[in-house]
């Protein structure tokens, strides 16, 4: 159960991340950085510009293992704020397990980033996890003038701690976080067979995170209906979150490139994160056309 709940916390990110309360501003644990020191300017993120959301943008997703209603991740735009004299949208997301799971086991993840709104690049990023009887804390600031990453973990349990002091790392142009990355995908726009590659840092490294479309579908939601979706075949490579074999889908709004569902399949079964509510939302999402085959709605 320790590992679906762990792939929970992935899901919320992606929609869909690596991430309590269902509202509000998560101020990070650790912040070894002055949030105030100016850094040099950023280049722009390469490719198509990225799709902000605007503040007070929330998506609630409901999600299951094997069909079992376990939790729901919050996705959230939250204010703008300055990091290091660069304006930036600050982006929350999320977990909350059910009642039930919460009787035997402990999980609050929350996960943050703070995304240039000029350029779409992270300039800070912050996760803490409390799993168990284990706690996390990571920090991460992004110069990506001078393409390096400042890094700090620290982590407890079992009544040990260790930590990773502030450590330099080199980055690509061009790098995302687990949370950036999302509207770094979203601003693809990928087409039918087209793929892309978005680096993301985490965990003391940048690991590749393929992302291939593989065509429009008409995608039935609980909560919304048969919409309009893009089906992309993501393939991601970040240590320890994944198992070695699986696979995983992710469905998109055709318009908005909204994330509306994920479904990661495993050995033991299967982990899925459904869109279930939307807020601050000027768009609505596009009907499906009646051409494409219906995918059936999860069931609970």
């Amino acid at each position: 159960m320790t590992r679906q709940l762990n792939l929970l916390a992935l899901l919320a990110p992606l929609a869909l991340a690596g991430c309590c309360g269902l509202r509000g501003s998560l101020p990070p644990r650790v912040h070894p950085l002055d949030p105030e020191a100016p850094i040099q300017v950023i280049p722009v993120a390469p490719g198509a510009a990225w799709i902000p959301p605007a503040v007070g943008e929330r998506w609630v997703y409901a999600a299951t293992w094997n069909g079992i209603p376990v939790g729901t991740a919050v996705l959230e735009a939250t204010d703008l704020r300055m990091v290091r004299g660069r304006k930036a949208l600050h982006m929350a997301c999320t977990v909350q397990l059910s009642a039930y799971i919460r009787a035997f086991y402990h999980l609050q993840d929350e996960v943050a980033t703070d995304i240039d709104v000029e350029t779409g690049l992270p300039l800070q990023f912050t996760k803490h996890i409390e799993e168990g009887k284990r706690l996390k804390d990571e920090f991460i600031a992004f110069d990506h003038a001078g393409k390096v990453a400042t890094y700090y973990r620290q982590e407890t349990g079992e009544g040990e701690t260790s930590f990773t002091p502030l450590l330099a790392m080199d980055i690509p142009d061009g790098v995302q976080d687990p949370l950036s990355s999302l509207f770094r995908a979203r601003a693809l726009k990928l087409l039918d067979g087209q793929e892309e590659t978005i680096q993301v840092n985490t965990d003391e490294k940048t690991y590749a995170t393929r992302l291939k479309a593989l065509g429009r579908e008409r995608l039935t939601l609980e909560a919304f209906g048969t919409v309009s979706a893009i089906r992309i075949d993501p393939s991601l490579d970040y240590e320890g979150v994944l198992p070695s074999k699986g696979r995983m889908q992710l469905w998109v709004e055709e318009e908005t490139r909204i994330p509306l569902k994920m479904v990661l399949e495993i050995k033991i079964g299967s982990v899925s994160a459904e869109l279930i509510g939307r807020e601050g939302a000027a768009a609505p999402f596009k009907p499906a056309p009646p051409e494409a085959a219906p995918i059936p709605p999860s069931k609970p």
